[in-house]
This record gives C-alpha cells, sequence and structure tokens, in this order.
C-alpha cells in the first residue's frame, strides 16, 4: 500500500443547519491512499481509499445587521470513491462533494 498522498482539490459541499450561508472555500487539501494488488502476470487491482481526516471549511454567514465570518471543522469519513467516467486522464482527485451526509471523492 501506498499511503499519504495529499492533493488539493475542489470542494463541492452543501451543509445544512446554517441559515443564508456561503462556503468561501473552495479547495482543500485531502489525504488518500492507493493500493496496488500485484500478480506475477502483472497488475490485478487497483485500490483507491480515504482516511477519516478533518478538514477546516470558511463560511460567510450573512445576518440581519452584519455579515461574519467563521471557520468550522468537518470530519470526513466513510468516504466513497468514484471515478468521472467522462475525463480519466490521471490518477488524481479532482473534486471533494458532501451532499445529505455523505462524502464522494472523484477521481
Amino acid at each position: 500500500m501506498i499511503e499519504n498522498f495529499k492533493t488539493q482539490v475542489d470542494l463541492d459541499i452543501s451543509l445544512e443547519g446554517f441559515a443564508n450561508h456561503d462556503v468561501e472555500t473552495k479547495k482543500v487539501e485531502i489525504s488518500w491512499d492507493l493500493d496496488i494488488d500485484m500478480r506475477s502476470w502483472g497488475l490485478k487491482d487497483i485500490g483507491l481509499s480515504v482516511p477519516d481526516q478533518k478538514i477546516t471549511v470558511l463560511l460567510m454567514i450573512w445576518g440581519e445587521d452584519t455579515d461574519s465570518e467563521t471557520e468550522i471543522t468537518l470530519d470526513v469519513k466513510d468516504v466513497e470513491v468514484v471515478r468521472n467516467s467522462t475525463e480519466f486522464y490521471s490518477l488524481a482527485p479532482q473534486s471533494l462533494e458532501f451532499y445529505k451526509g455523505k462524502w464522494k471523492l472523484v477521481f
């Protein structure tokens, strides 16, 4: 296993529980691992996984009288790894998505 790759990816996130907000963080660094299963006859499988980690996201919250910025830390765990079938030019993640409580790392 080859561990601890770190790559800057686009952040596509939908947060519930924050009224009148905008996510200011557009890119985050994400850690990921690569597992190559080799046999005498060649390459059998390539596995990609994402270890549990935390990311910090900056939010702009609009208030009635004043706007404010706040940083929140999110637990990134149980990440589904998916391949963008239309664009597979390299083995590097392109975006980290969070929607309806589920994380997805798109390669």
